[in-house]
């Protein structure tokens, strides 16, 4: 199983637990940690580097399962931060792809829609909950989604809510970025 987070600050923790150590560099902020049998990959954030990043690790690897980790914004009312989600269904601008949902610990499970670019805008987070139905967003679970499915891997992924996608999402992201890092690393070295 390959473990795959936009951002190595969101993974820190695990890579520390784990001992992890870089074994490739892939970009500027794009990277792969290996510890033992884990490989844990830094994708980037949005869709692009997600997957240029990925594309360019299975051209030496193949593993069994990809486990996208990360942060997403909430969409839906009621859902409140530093949650952990399991994600049943990606969707973005080309369609839409269910995933298998991590099977260990008591999940609530979600529908993310990935997006281009943050969202930074309560009107068009609204719009996008009515449009999709989807109750989390993020930038890069569908592209990851996408290329499981060319490559028939399993793909699962666990999201931790981090900000409300509105005009306040790089403050409020920020602000929680160490917790949330912390209870997703909790959540999946209790899945290792």
């Amino acid at each position: 199983m390959v473990i795959v987070s936009a951002l190595e600050v969101e993974i820190a923790p695990i890579l520390r637990a784990l001992k992890a150590r870089k074994a490739v560099q892939y970009g500027k902020r794009t990277a792969l940690f290996s510890a033992g049998d884990h490989d844990l990959l830094v994708c980037g954030v949005g869709p692009r580097p997600a997957e240029q990043t990925l594309r360019s690790y299975l051209k030496d690897h193949r593993p069994d399962h990809i486990l996208n980790i990360g942060t997403a914004g909430i969409l839906a009312p009621g859902i409140g931060l530093r949650e952990v989600f399991g994600i049943r269904q990606c969707a973005g601008d080309r369609g839409s792809a269910p995933l298998e949902l991590v099977p260990w610990g008591a999940f609530p499970s979600a529908v993310c829609v990935s997006v281009g670019r943050p969202l930074n805008d309560e009107g068009e987070r609204e719009a996008l909950r009515l449009r999709t139905g989807a109750q989390l967003v993020d930038m890069e679970c569908m592209t990851l989604a996408e290329i499981a499915g060319e490559c028939r891997l399993g793909m699962s992924a666990l999201k931790v809510t981090s900000d409300h996608a509105d005009s306040r999402t790089r403050e409020v992201f920020m602000e929680h970025l160490d917790r949330t890092a912390d209870l997703l690393s909790r959540a999946v070295l209790d899945l290792l």
